[in-house]
């Protein structure tokens, strides 16, 4: 946080023009920011308790201060010989050259175990280092590396000089900028010019706590030995560094920040006379710049696909060391990032919505990257005539709204799936514990929305307390930090999250919280989805009836490796009554042997089960094992049989209709009521699994702290199973709500419930393909889905999809069902246009009858859909233009259809489209009132 806060304080004082005002300007403006710094950072004395003989970098010796940058790069890691642990190893700057073990107080070099043996590396020019080191055992604990048993006992030395070093720096640049002493300039000149003497002989090593060095020998290099394509591939790991962490650290903005200090001070030309060379020539191109250079090492693919852009520090030291190609690639990265990023890698990248594709976390986190960069570069100038070397643009007055649209646009797209708590559902890899969004405050009321490119719906209604939401997600394919989450649900209600995402983990449950069977979904042959081609297909979205709304979507490919025929959900929610909400769940699959509708209580551990149904508890400690099946317990991060995780089962086969209620011990009135159909064919368990949202980031002895209730009907048989699953979710409060669901039908091609809610009777009728006539509980409809509520004599109908709906003397009639047609030309504004539009082939209403309306685009030659908000549509040159609310991020081209985002893919042939009708009704059974229609 203060060196973000610095970093504004310096980039904001920094004239936009800073490459032509004169290097005193620059250096007052940085003063300024580096004494901001000396107040928020306490001094080196008071950060380490240092004691009275601890040397102090502004009157100890010259060549003692020199002697402090330490011969090799820092964040190596070494254990204790004598214990044989990893350790937090004491040093006392007073004897710089000697370690302590904090555990035995055993002090090295020592004889007892002498570096006396040597390991020849090279470095990354080259050149044979070599390194002493104790051969002892193999110490426990820490990251596995090559050689454990090989201590090289001058790493944490190195690593400690290192620190005092950064340290030193910042004291002498702020006394400098506070008292104008040279002296102190003079210091800080002789350490930035010892380290720009030392970094290039510097080892690379592998940090992220690994900690160990690395024989390169040059750029793609292994021991001397070419093992990639230079300016192809990786030049070295992505955790490789010279100095501390990662290659994205590699610059360290303390050193950029103390040069910027004292580089106008006359004690720099002395030491340059002293010297025979210029000093502050040096530590700009062999520090400074050599560190910007060694990230800039990472080809431009790879840069394109980093989450952790290191451009900001770039881009700051480019101003300072007067280097405005830097700038150029910060400027670059902003302009490029949205469209390409992964691109050139193969791997998801930005949707057309603007998302990232590893979920809100990334985003939001590549969102504050971006204004980081932004904030280094914001109203820069080149210098006069000067043109970017690659991009040959001349910069002046950088803006981010005019220079980087889609950056600015795609800023909180996240926020539209917020929970009305204001959090957001954790998807894929974000912190669910931490939470996305609460600074912004419970939201006034939720709505439906869709994100297509992303593949996230909402479906929402109400306002303040009485707030509740439905969230489908049906997952991105090819990106990195995703989950096997196609066609996972999440619910929300009475100010509760009932049943939601775990989130990302790092400990050893990380596995369950990304496998698919933590989601609400359906797991087929007890396997995960393949999490390369996962991305479902929009089938039907309807955000526009009163009290209902409906998402479909066919998620098979989710389980390609089985060549499903469908692995299809339908969500309804119903909020006619939004003090008695509840959804429908039809999720059908058709493949595989084995299907288990998994479902699962609140992630937060603080929800219990009961059951309508007589269960059996299990005589097996954990109840889904396969016969035979020995747990083992996880071990590190990676890879275990979750099913063994399901533990205090009870079972039954379903021979009657039955509920499972999650409800809250502390409020027991509260909770989700499942109701569940008659299924000679289903076998139900009910278990106990890990919560997990709470426990954190490597909080291991935390994993188990937390239960919640999980659900699972298992339906088995031969290969090709067919599978449907009819649930009603009843989310309340002061108790459930609906008294009954009777199936009315036995179509295999349809669904039919009564759903009987005390003082109203919804009767539902869904078509599981294509619009058809069907009968059920008095009920006809010719569509796609109806619903009929009748609540004394009044009766309210729904119709989607469909061309009429009759119950009693209540009709609902409609001209069209679908409107459908072929796309034939686009316009996109990015690309120039006034607009976001398609021309279609198709007689569709003029005007604003279809606003509000989604067109479900099916893209040619492939198993591809998307959906599209309607604005307006309208006749020019008597053609028929569809407005559209968002960019389709699509060229079209004749007959070839280019992606501008992610999956970058191209069509060959012609897009088709579908656009659903939608319409209701209410009357009383002695007088109709008018029809209301909506998405005509």
């Amino acid at each position: 946080m203060m060196e973000s806060t610095v970093a504004r304080a310096v980039l904001s004082s920094l004239p936009h023009d800073a490459l032509e005002c004169t290097p005193y300007k620059i250096l007052r403006c940085l003063a300024v920011a580096v004494m901001i710094a000396a107040v928020a950072t306490p001094s080196v004395s008071a950060q380490r308790g240092r004691s009275e003989r601890e040397p102090d970098p502004a009157t100890m010796n010259e060549n003692d201060l020199v002697a402090m940058v330490p011969t090799q790069g820092p964040d190596t890691t070494c254990a204790c010989p004598a214990c044989a642990k990893y350790c937090k190893w004491s040093w006392d700057a007073a004897k710089p050259n000697e370690i302590a073990c904090p555990e035995c107080k055993t002090v090295y070099p020592n004889a007892e175990y002498p570096a006396d043996r040597t390991q020849v590396f090279l470095n990354f020019i080259g050149e044979e280092v070599s390194m002493k080191y104790h051969q002892g055992k193999t110490p426990s604990g820490g990251f596995s590396r090559p050689n454990p048993d090989r201590y090289f006992l001058s790493s944490p030395i190195d690593n400690a000089k290192y620190q005092w070093c950064k340290k030193a720096l910042t004291t002498l640049a702020n006394e400098y900028a506070s008292t104008g002493n040279d002296d102190h300039a003079r210091r800080a000149a002789l350490l930035l010019n010892e380290f720009a003497r030392n970094y290039e002989h510097y080892l690379v090593h592998r940090g992220r706590g690994r900690g160990y060095y690395v024989s390169t020998g040059g750029p793609c290099m292994v021991d001397g030995k070419l093992k990639g394509v230079v300016g192809e591939d990786l030049p070295y790991d992505w955790i490789d560094c010279r100095l501390v962490k990662c290659w994205i650290g590699e610059l360290d903005l303390s050193f950029v920040r103390a040069y910027a200090a004292i580089t106008e001070s006359p004690a720099l030309d002395k030491l340059s006379a002293e010297l025979g060379m210029d000093v502050r020539e040096r530590i700009r191109r062999d520090f400074l710049r050599a560190m910007c250079d060694f990230m800039l090492l990472v080809p431009w693919k790879h840069q394109m696909a980093n989450n952790l852009p290191p451009f900001a520090k770039i881009a700051e030291a480019g101003r300072v060391i007067g280097e405005p190609e830097y700038v150029h690639v910060a400027y670059r990265y902003l302009t490029e990032i949205i469209e390409g990023y992964g691109r050139e890698r193969g791997v998801a990248g930005y949707t057309f919505d603007l998302h990232n594709p590893e979920g809100n976390q990334c985003h939001y986190g590549m969102r504050r990257a971006f204004e980081t960069i932004f904030e280094s570069i914001k109203g820069w100038s080149d210098p006069p005539d000067y043109k970017g070397k690659l991009d040959g643009v001349h910069l002046k007055n950088v803006s981010l709204e005019k220079d980087f649209p889609l950056v600015w646009a795609s800023r909180l797209v996240p926020d539209l799936y917020r929970l009305p708590n204001g959090m957001l559902s954790p998807i894929h890899d974000t912190i669910g514990y931490a939470g996305q969004g609460g600074d912004l405050g419970p939201l006034e009321a939720s709505r439906n929305r869709l994100l297509p490119g992303f593949g996230q719906a909402v479906l929402g209604d109400g306002q303040g307390e009485k707030q509740v939401q439905v969230q489908l997600h049906y997952s991105t394919d090819n990106a990195n930090h995703c989950h096997r989450d196609c066609l996972s649900l999440v619910w929300y209600a009475h100010g509760r999250e009932m049943s939601g995402d775990i989130g990302y983990q790092r400990n050893s449950l990380r596995h369950w919280a990304s496998c698919t069977l933590s989601h609400n979904t359906v797991v087929v042959n007890r396997s995960n989805q393949n999490g390369t081609d996962g991305f479902g297909n929009l089938l039907l979205y309807e955000p526009n009836l009163p009290g209902l709304s409906v998402i479909s979507v066919e998620g098979r490919k989710g389980y390609s490796q089985f060549n499903m025929k469908r692995h299809r959900r339908t969500v309804i929610l119903n909020t006619m009554d939004i003090d008695a909400p509840y959804f429908v769940d039809v999720f059908e699959v058709e493949g595989g042997q084995s299907h288990d509708y998994a479902m699962h209580g609140s992630v937060l551990g603080d929800m219990a089960a009961d059951s309508s149904l007589p269960m059996t508890p299990s005589t097996h400690d954990r109840i889904l094992l396969e016969p035979g099946q020995v747990w083992k317990a996880p071990e590190g991060m990676g890879p275990f049989d979750e099913y063994g995780l399901f533990i205090k089962g009870r079972s039954a086969p379903v021979s009657q209709g039955f509920w499972i209620d999650f409800t809250y011990p502390e409020a027991p009135d509260v909770g989700t009521r499942i109701h569940m159909l008659r299924d000679a064919q289903t076998e139900v368990v009910l278990a106990r699994t890990p919560a997990l949202r709470k426990a954190g980031h490597y909080k291991e002895s935390r994993i188990y702290d937390w239960w919640m209730p999980h659900l699972v009907a298992r339906r088995t048989g031969e290969n090709g199973l067919k599978s449907v699953f009819v649930a009603v979710y009843d989310m309340y409060r002061d108790g459930p709500k609906i008294k009954s669901v009777k199936r009315l039908n036995a179509d295999a091609d349809s669904v039919a419930l009564e759903i009987d809610m005390g003082d109203r009777v919804d009767t539902m009728l869904l078509l599981l393909d294509g619009p058809a006539t069907i009968y059920a509980g008095g009920v006809t409809i010719t569509g796609k889905l109806g619903m009929v509520s009748r609540a004394g004599n009044l009766v309210t109908a729904r119709l989607v999809g469909g061309t009429s709906l009759r119950s009693g003397s209540l009709s609902l009639e409609s001209r069209r069902a679908v409107y459908t047609g072929k796309i034939v030309a686009a316009t996109r504004k990015y690309d120039g246009a006034g607009a976001d539009t398609f021309t279609v082939e198709a007689d569709l209403p003029a005007g604003k009858t279809l606003r509000g309306s989604w067109m479900v685009v099916q893209h040619p030659g492939a198993d591809v859909t998307h959906g599209y908000e309607i604005d307006r549509v309208e006749t020019v040159h008597g053609r028929t233009v569809v407005y559209l609310k968002a960019d389709h991020g699509l060229r079209i081209k004749g007959t070839t259809t280019r992606e501008v985002f992610s999956q970058w893919r191209t069509f060959t042939g012609e897009n088709t489209f579908t656009i659903t009708t939608s319409h209701s009704k209410s009357g009383y059974l002695d007088k109709a009132l008018p029809a209301k229609a909506h998405n005509r």
